[in-house]
């Protein structure tokens, strides 16, 4: 059984909490997480993420049936990240307080044990899962989504290396995101829900603050015994613990027994 759990946190530094993010059933057992950094101000940003996390939500339970194939899952997600675009970006025209304003968007669409992703932005998608039985280390983290940022295009021309984008001056400058122009294009993809493990789906409040493996050391253990809200507030205790500079929101589906799942938020 699907299931999912998530928190969203201010953090320590910040006045407001831009994060926004959804957590829907679909018919079929199908689960979807929508996950939105906002963008574009005190006020902007709010309105960006949470108008667009609301929605996705919509087009998606308007859309989504269980006997829906490939390619129209595909545009249906891609179809609902649009819808969201149009509606951020006109409302910014129409009101000079917001002009500007914009979001990340991660659209996880979970059914059996493939997962589709549609991504604008540079929050994150992760799969987490078990190495074998004896490893030294507690499991193998994959990030599946790439930033849209202008350090991740310097880095794949190969004008800096990874040690200098942690510390360039545009490491959050985003190249794409929902709202901020008239058309968005959003990455998609098809995944396959690793066996005994899940998907992460964060803001870089967490992924700035705390390394990929002990994202994994933190959230596989709780993926294990179906404690998945414990899991993710820990890793939220974490960035703050590390730092807390940004808002944080971080979600995991996992497929577990009926026995192990816990509340659905």
């Amino acid at each position: 059984m699907l299931t999912a759990e998530g928190i969203t946190d201010i953090g320590l530094c910040r006045d407001t909490n831009q994060d926004a993010y959804d957590i829907i059933k679909l018919p079929g057992g199908a689960v979807a997480v929508i996950l939105c950094d906002g963008m574009g101000g005190e006020n902007g940003g709010n309105v960006a993420s949470d108008l667009s996390v609301k929605t996705i939500a919509a087009q998606l339970r308007r859309g989504y049936h269980p006997a829906l194939g490939e390619a129209s899952l595909r545009g249906l997600l891609l179809s609902a990240v649009s819808v969201a675009n149009a509606l951020v970006h006109d409302r910014a025209k129409r009101d000079e307080a917001l002009s500007g304003m914009g979001t990340t968007a991660e659209v996880v669409l979970a059914r059996g044990r493939t997962a589709c992703i549609a991504h604008v932005g540079d929050s994150s998608v992760f799969s987490l899962s078990p190495n074998g039985e004896g490893s030294p280390l507690e499991g193998k983290i994959e990030k599946l989504t790439c930033d849209h940022t202008r350090v991740q295009q310097l880095l794949d021309q190969g004008v800096i290396t990874a040690q200098e984008a942690d510390n360039h001056p545009e490491r959050h400058y985003i190249v794409r995101a929902v709202g901020v122009a008239s058309a968005v294009n959003p990455d998609y993809d098809q995944f396959t829900l690793p066996e005994g493990g899940g998907l992460l789906i964060c803001s870089d409040g967490l992924t700035n603050h705390v390394e990929p493996q002990e994202i994994c050391r933190i959230l596989l253990p709780a993926i294990r015994s179906g404690e998945l809200r414990n899991g993710v507030q820990k890793l939220v205790e974490a960035a703050n613990r590390f730092g807390g500079a940004d808002n944080i929101t971080a979600v995991v589906i996992a497929d577990q027994a009926e026995g192990e799942a816990r509340s659905n938020g």
